[in-house]
């Protein structure tokens, strides 16, 4: 449906009216940008400023975009009848137009869509969504995985992200903490050298992590990094107690940590029980592994009879569980 079709630009007012009903003024509204003058988006964005339903601003992927007012994104965008649909569409191409990079528009406009098929399949979690700062533009390996190299627009987005994946049952967690983003190697093939000043890394990598955390994100991916502001020898990160109570004690994160995956080369290295060990008493609280098969079960294992005689490797593991089981009991998971 749209003008162009013969509606009128009062019927289709109203139509966006209905849609927009079950909306309250607190709830959270995306605007985007609106181009062309007397189009379906201005109808669109005249009426929710009517309605007073303007709510947070977002300048997408760091493009400065030049109208305050377009489509409107609702947390049931999916669900919503044709003509949000079109409506979205017609702004997807907008956004296109003014250099916002295709994978944050698909991601925002698609992530509730995506949260309720993880959903249908009994997924509860998902390893997103990253917010690493694309500060190396020859990154091997973020590149278009990241919101922007700005990192104030990654933190706009992920708020949009997570909130989305709570609302919808799913546990999000944030990654590559404490970032990725400058790094110049690909982890899955080696261990990425970064050796940017701990206030440079708070003040671009760091930061969007710590807002997450401020705003309650239940689960952050620690990556396989050198990072030189925490360890002096080559130590990844996922096996840093220094790095790793940087994040628990400076970045007040007492949820839980998780690795990377441990058959990346980044941490490969490290010896495959030796690695867990390092990882569980610097302070993770679980590891991923893409395998499972008999290797990865003589690891936990390994770690079983270790945990036997090792009493602060124990308390680590039962102080693991414990979070573990809070975070599955607030999302109802059995």
């Amino acid at each position: 449906t749209s003008l162009e079709n013969g509606m009128s630009s009062a019927v289709y007012a109203e139509n966006v009216r209905k849609c927009l009903a079950p909306v309250k003024a607190e709830d959270e509204i995306i605007l985007l940008a609106d181009l062309v003058g007397g189009s379906p988006l201005t109808t669109a964005a005249n009426v929710i400023a009517e309605e007073k339903l303007m709510g947070q601003t977002v300048m997408v992927g760091g493009v400065n975009l030049p109208f305050a007012l377009s489509a409107v994104l609702m947390k049931d965008t999916m669900e919503t009848p044709e003509l949000i649909e079109d409506l979205l569409s017609e702004s997807r191409e907008v956004l296109k137009e003014f250099g916002v990079p295709v994978p944050l528009i698909n991601c925002i406009y698609n992530i509730g869509e995506i949260s309720k098929e993880l959903k249908s399949y009994g997924i509860n979690l998902n390893f997103a969504p990253c917010i690493d700062t694309n500060t190396n533009p020859n990154n091997p390996i973020i590149g278009v995985r990241a919101f922007s190299s700005n990192p104030d627009e990654v933190i706009k987005a992920e708020k949009i992200v997570s909130k989305t994946y709570e609302e919808n049952g799913i546990i999000p967690c944030v990654k590559h903490f404490p970032g990725h983003g400058d790094a110049n190697a690909d982890s899955h093939l080696t261990l990425p050298k970064i050796e940017l000043s701990l206030k440079d890394m708070e003040e671009t990598h760091i930061k969007p992590f710590k807002s997450a955390i401020e705003n309650g994100i239940d689960m952050v991916m620690v990556a396989h990094l050198f990072c030189t502001c925490f360890e002096k020898e080559e130590v990844p990160t996922s096996l840093s107690k220094n790095a790793i109570d940087y994040l628990r004690n400076n970045l007040n994160f007492d949820k839980v940590a998780i690795s990377d995956d441990m058959v990346m080369k980044g941490v490969a290295k490290f010896g495959d029980v030796e690695a867990c060990e390092m990882g569980i008493k610097a302070g993770l609280n679980l590891f991923i592994y893409r395998f499972s098969d008999e290797k990865t079960s003589n690891i936990i294992q390994e770690i079983y009879k270790k945990a036997q005689k090792d009493n602060l490797l124990k308390e680590k593991i039962e102080n693991s569980y414990n979070k573990i089981m809070a975070l599955k009991s607030k999302y109802n998971i059995a």
